[in-house]
């Protein structure tokens, strides 16, 4: 079978199990409108919802950033996915079991894919055969059913061990090098990973897309204690969250996402029952891994080390989200222990500081006051430190709360501190979209004449695409002829399915209730003849001008007869 067709097979089982509404209703809620369903768009920020889904054409359209489509472009774009990732994510939805691929007829990415799922394989048999890394994960706190679940592996000592076990798989080296498994150098090919404990790192729909790996045994004291795989065709650090393929579902039920720094505290907190946790994985927290989070979360708890590296990136996490119109809390940590350290030592301790976790502003307000007991350090430090928080918060009446709790910790009045804020640029720039409506033709209309031949074009595709039209297509699409002539008709015929789609898309929505469409149709055409006749007005009276100066007194008799016509119809309709 080939790849299009076991594709397609698996597209139609789908689609037959799964609506759109089902799809979207699983990441945002829905409300009820009309026949069809409304939700504030899930891709772009906005007041007023725009979002619709209309089950009766199994599709979505936002009217607001123009993103549209069905149930596998929506998880293409709220996953990150490509349209594999997607069609597996559905597909596990559905209950529905993809066939296998013939290698044969694999792209490079999906080439890739199985390597690294070959090469995961290898990594967790490994693990099995090292008692001394086994032993090392059981002391930490990690369950063999967590080490399971997220498939822990170890890659041994050994300058080839992956690339001869994949060679021998079918691989080619080029393959294994664009994996990020191997290092080329002059004398051949060498293994990336050599001592480490080994976590694979997977895209939303669970595909393994890279590694990351921690030195273990005797290479501790040589080399780096974490290496990440290279940015390679499917892996990007600045995008991929550790463990968002298992935490997504549990994020997006709780509204709430828990963020951690790195792999152990993420592994101890899904093991301990917090499965809505992600990791940032050795990389800085990027706009990217917040957008993706954002997605499905309002709350964002950031549980870093309670050291100042650790402190620095929660600040800046937290200024990340709040531009974004995230609520942003911290969890105090103990002095000196990550979270996998608490959660194994004292599991209570975690739960009442996840409880008592503290907004950001609170957050800093205690360290800064513990780190500064002189008074005007400590004041000097708010405003440098605090101030910027308070500036990117999207609800002036949360700023008005935070600043009166400033000025209280500060002893100052109010007023110094507003003046101190208005002086803080929005450096990470307001991500709150103005509300505006972008105009729904690819082609702006260059008059009012065109906004009505649009509108009513709008509403005989619409018609055109109903079993059971209310109105005489054939009989409209002759009566818009007879009024803006065949060659322009043919233009106005002419629309690309996208765009015919968004605007059949938004006359169905308009039409939603008791407006009658045959009544609001010959309201338009009305309002096209005056149209059409005050710019045949203008174009006669031009035209009167020019035989005025030229003497042809014929012309002038003609054109004062049509222009006193047209006066009339413009005037009456």
């Amino acid at each position: 079978m080939s790849l299009s067709n076991m594709s397609g097979n698996s597209v139609e089982q789908i689609k037959g199990r799964l609506s759109i509404v089902d799809v979207v209703g699983s990441y945002i809620k829905l409300e009820k409108a009309g026949g069809n369903f409304r939700a504030a768009c899930p891709f772009h920020a906005e007041r007023t919802p725009s979002f619709f889904v209309s089950p009766v054409r199994d599709s979505y359209h936002c009217f607001g950033c123009n993103r549209g489509g069905d149930i596998f472009s929506f998880v293409e774009e709220i996953e990150g996915l490509d349209f594999k990732g997607a069609l597996k994510v559905l597909a596990d939805k559905a209950g529905i079991s993809l066939e296998e691929v013939n290698p044969a007829l694999r792209s490079e990415k999906e080439q890739l894919y199985g390597l690294l799922e070959e090469a995961t394989k290898l990594f967790q048999l490994d693990l099995i055969k090292n008692k001394e890394a086994l032993s090392y994960l059981y002391g930490r706190g990690v369950s063999a059913e967590t080490l399971k679940q997220f498939r822990i592996g170890f890659a041994p000592q050994s300058w080839t061990f992956v690339r001869d076990a994949l060679s021998n798989k079918g691989f080619t080296e080029q393959e294994i090098q664009k994996a990020g498994l191997i290092i080329k150098s002059p004398k051949g090919y060498y293994d990336r990973f050599r001592s480490r404990i080994m976590f694979p790192l997977a895209d939303s729909a669970g595909r393994v897309v890279g590694f990351s790996g921690r030195i273990f045994g005797d290479e501790e004291s040589k080399m780096g204690k974490y290496i990440n795989s290279p940015e390679t065709i499917l892996f990007s650090k600045s995008q991929l969250l550790y463990g968002y393929d298992k935490a997504k579902s549990e994020i997006r039920k709780q509204n709430t996402c828990i963020l951690v720094e790195g792999q152990m505290d993420l592994l101890m907190a899904h093991q301990a029952g917090f499965s809505n946790t992600v990791a940032v994985s050795g990389t800085a927290l990027t706009d990217s891994h917040l957008r993706t989070i954002k997605r499905l979360a309002n709350t964002l708890v950031i549980a870093f080390d309670a050291d100042p590296a650790g402190n620095s990136a929660s600040g800046k996490g937290a200024l990340l989200g709040m531009s974004l119109g995230m609520d942003v809390k911290v969890v105090p940590m103990p002095q000196g222990l990550d979270p996998a350290d608490v959660i194994a030592k004292d599991l209570e301790l975690w739960k009442k500081n996840l409880k008592e976790a503290k907004h950001i502003v609170h957050f800093y307000l205690e360290i800064l006051g513990e780190k500064y007991p002189d008074p005007r350090e400590f004041r000097v430090a708010v405003g440098k430190l605090v101030l910027p928080f308070i500036k990117h918060m999207g609800n002036k009446i949360e700023q008005a709360h935070f600043i009166e709790e400033v000025a209280k910790r500060l002893h100052i009045p109010e007023e110094p501190i507003w003046a101190e804020l208005e002086k803080i640029p929005l450096s990470l720039g307001n991500e709150i979209e103005k509300e505006e409506n972008p105009p729904l033709f690819k082609e702006v209309p260059h008059s009012r004449k065109d906004i009505i031949e649009q509108q009513i074009m709008s509403i005989l595709f619409w018609q055109k695409s109903l079993q059971e039209p209310s109105v005489s297509v054939l009989d409209l699409e002759k009566r818009l002829e007879g009024i803006v002539g065949s060659e322009h008709m043919e233009k106005l015929r002419q629309v690309p399915a996208d765009e015919k789609r968004e605007r059949v898309f938004e006359v169905e929505i308009y039409f939603e209730g008791e407006r009658d469409v045959g009544h609001e149709l010959g309201e338009l055409f009305v309002q096209l003849e005056k149209e059409a006749a005050q710019n045949a007005f203008t174009t006669a009276m031009e035209e009167l001008k020019e035989a005025e100066g030229s003497g042809d007194k014929t012309r002038v008799s003609e054109l004062l007869r049509k222009i006193q016509l047209l006066a009339k119809q413009i005037k009456w309709g």
